[in-house]
């Protein structure tokens, strides 16, 4: 997930639709990578979610940290600004170090800091890439969240969402492949991924505004073309129950700015596309289907000219009036059943305000994007937040998380612990002030007492003990409960931290 100027509570339902999924969490690790190194606002909110609500030392921000919540390995990175392709870059650099010569079982899944997944959306992607060993890469079902009050951006947004993926997305499926994987809700294989990444990754030229507009603006669609490309037809494909939500702008700046950049990325891309003889070969449906689109943007309007010969007084034969009117009609008659199954009903009434609207808006994009095509900015609401983004300076951070048994951070000597459920995490009370002695001076002798004492058992603690041990924590070992005076003055077991830890250490060293 890469993460640039996104809204707070965009990005904390993003991270906990993760969390509520039904897929294991044993099977999954999170990377969460901000396209800045600086220490923002937005940045210490996700890291207080993280660590249970509780404030963290300055020692906690570093360019990289591993958090263990809710069972699930979240691994936190800042890298320089350089824009979504470098973030995925570097992010994938630490994928492949992590699953060398397991690339084969693994497989990645792209979503943006403002998806929400289905509890079940994993899983139905994993169903069906086992169920098609052939199948390269997949995107699921994306709608719009409209459920927050009126506002016709959203309204109107969700529904060409919705008609856009029923039509177009599952026709192109079903013709040979999907033409654009995107950044919002994408599955693919890693080997495959590793392979496309070589050219992916590599060092672009961007001299020319068109090449600017391909490989930066429309990223999502380069990469689903080197997919294509290195792989057989009907490899590419659309999970339909799959689900996920996305937010969509509410404003006409923030929309035109993001349709500006759809525009130029696919545009750019297509061109490509369409003269790729290979394409031709391999897939020689879907290029004929995409060269017709490509050849009638503008037929939006004949409609309009239908209405005005009604209007005037033209009188149509019967077959005159069925050609005209039976695709929307059909169309219309589609949406219906599908707003029905996915109880998405406003998509129904909103359709004919679709038609309606829609060459209109196209047009108006097409003119904005004709006079800003020399124009190199990403466009879209996160760079409008971007001016109103505060950040913080703190102690300089430091640039590697090192998880070694001699110099153990005291951050993670503090705040690692085995939970009553057996989940490795963050302790509930260490950081807690209902947990701290009155006296600051105080409770920093005892913490740096426990510090002491845990590197102890690091170092004495046998390897066989270490492979043989199983941590049982009592339930009432929780939060300000103790059964005793000793638990009282240590309510941590501390050979058992020490051996999580030692595990957590060794396996992240691996």
């Amino acid at each position: 997930m890469p993460i640039y100027n996104e809204d707070k509570d965009a990005l904390i339902n993003a991270v906990e639709s993760i969390v509520q999924s039904v897929y294991p969490a044993n099977k999954m690790v999170v990377y969460l990578s901000f396209d800045s190194d600086e220490i923002s606002e937005l940045y210490l909110h996700l890291m207080k979610y993280l660590a249970g609500g509780e404030e963290l030392p300055k020692s906690a921000y570093r360019e990289r940290v591993l958090i263990i919540y809710q069972r699930i390995h979240f691994i936190v990175n800042r890298f320089p600004h350089g824009g979504k392709r470098n973030t995925q870059a570097a992010t994938f650099e630490q994928i492949i170090d992590a699953y060398e010569g397991r690339e084969k079982g693994t497989f990645v899944l792209f979503i943006d800091s403002d998806i929400i997944l289905h509890r079940d959306c994993m899983l139905e992607f994993l169903r069906a890439m086992e169920d098609n060993k052939e199948m390269v890469g997949m995107t699921g079902f994306i709608s719009a969240i409209s459920s927050r009050g009126f506002n016709p951006y959203w309204y109107f947004q969700d529904t060409e969402y919705v008609i856009g993926q029923i039509f177009s997305r599952a026709l192109e499926a079903g013709l040979g492949g999907v033409t654009c994987l995107p950044g919002a809700l994408t599955i693919v294989r890693l080997n495959e991924f590793a392979q496309a990444s070589k050219l992916y990754f590599s060092d672009l030229d961007t001299e020319k505004i068109f090449d600017f507009h391909r490989y930066h603006l429309g990223e999502d669609r380069y990469l689903t073309h080197i997919l294509m490309e290195q792989s057989k037809s009907y490899s590419i494909g659309f999970c339909l129950s799959a689900r996920a939500k996305t937010e969509a702008p509410g404003n006409w700046s923030s929309f035109l700015k993001q349709r500006r950049r759809w525009l130029l990325g696919a545009l750019s891309n297509e061109v490509y596309f369409l003269c790729d003889v290979r394409l031709w070969v391999r897939v020689p449906f879907l290029i004929l289907y995409k060269l017709l689109l490509f050849s009638s943007q503008s037929t939006g309007f004949l409609m309009y000219l239908v209405l005005f010969a009604y209007i005037v007084g033209v009188s149509f034969t019967t077959i005159q009036t069925l050609v005209l009117w039976t695709p929307y009609l059909a169309s219309w008659i589609l949406t219906f059943f599908f707003a029905i199954v996915t109880r998405r009903f406003k998509i129904f009434w909103m359709y004919p305000v679709l038609v309606l609207v829609i060459p209109w808006i196209f047009l108006l994009i097409n003119l904005y994007s004709t006079f800003t095509w020399n124009v190199r900015t990403w466009g879209g609401p996160r760079t409008d937040q971007e001016e109103h983004i505060q950040h913080i300076d703190l102690s300089r951070p430091i640039t590697l998380l090192e998880l070694q048994l001699e110099g153990t951070s005291d951050f993670l000597l503090d705040m690692i612990d085995y939970d009553s459920s057996g989940t490795l995490g963050f302790t509930d009370s260490m950081y807690s002030r209902d947990s701290r002695d009155s006296d600051e001076s105080g409770y920093e002798s005892s913490l740096g007492d426990r510090r002491s004492r845990s590197r102890t058992s690091l170092a004495n603690r046998s390897q066989s003990s270490f492979n043989s041990y199983k941590p049982s924590r009592p339930s009432s070992l929780g939060r300000n409960q103790s059964s005793s005076d000793e638990d009282k003055e240590n309510p941590y077991d501390l050979p058992q931290i020490a051996t999580v830890s030692e595990r957590l250490f060794t396996e992240w060293n691996r």
